[in-house]
């Protein structure tokens, strides 16, 4: 299934899903399955007991996405599970074992640049030097910090960042100083 259960947990908080009508109650899952194989939680996890403590009816295992999909996932593993079925308890077999392969997983990476109204020649320059210096396949988003002027807000366009990174690399920005927005209006 693709669906939320209660007592995953996503995030950096490890917010955690309660019953509610998106999310399964974990005395609704069905008994007659020796696990229950589900999607949406980007976290790798197995569950096995409800928020209450009580063991659930069937194990419920995410093996959470292959690659990370947004900065709350930065620290995150990313893998695949396998199974262990043995002919058992359930109607057909039962879930002996369950373990967590570890895939490799792109960088992500927040770069805190200061603007402080210093010339294109010095903003490229180092923005430059600071891309470069990365793993060729971060993930980067960029906060601005400060003001910047009318007359290097371009440097910070798509096209131009990525001119400026390998080609490899996702760059992005999070915030635009008002300076920017003054100036530019919607063309940010």
């Amino acid at each position: 299934m693709h669906q939320a259960v209660e007592g995953a947990q996503v995030g950096p908080v490890d917010f955690t899903f309660r019953p509610g009508l998106d999310v399964i109650r974990g005395e609704d899952l069905p008994g007659v399955f020796c696990a229950v194989l589900s999607g949406h939680i980007h976290r790798a996890q197995t569950l096995r007991h409800d928020l209450k403590g009580h063991k659930l009816p069937v194990a419920v295992l995410y093996p959470g996405s292959v690659e990370r999909t947004a900065f709350a996932e930065q620290k995150e593993e990313k893998g695949y599970l396998t199974m262990l079925l043995t002919p058992g308890k359930q109607p057909f077999a039962q879930l002996e074992d369950v373990r967590f392969h570890k895939l490799p997983a792109r960088p992500m990476i927040t770069i805190d640049f200061v603007l402080d109204h210093q010339t294109e020649e010095k903003i490229v320059g180092e923005l430059t030097s600071r891309l470069n210096a990365l793993d060729p396949e971060s993930v980067v988003r960029i906060r601005l910090l400060g003001e910047g002027s009318a007359q290097t807000w371009h440097i910070f366009s798509a096209g131009n960042l990525r001119s400026l990174a390998p080609t490899t690399m996702n760059v992005e920005i999070v915030n635009f100083p008002n300076s920017f927005r003054k100036n530019q209006g919607e063309n940010m």
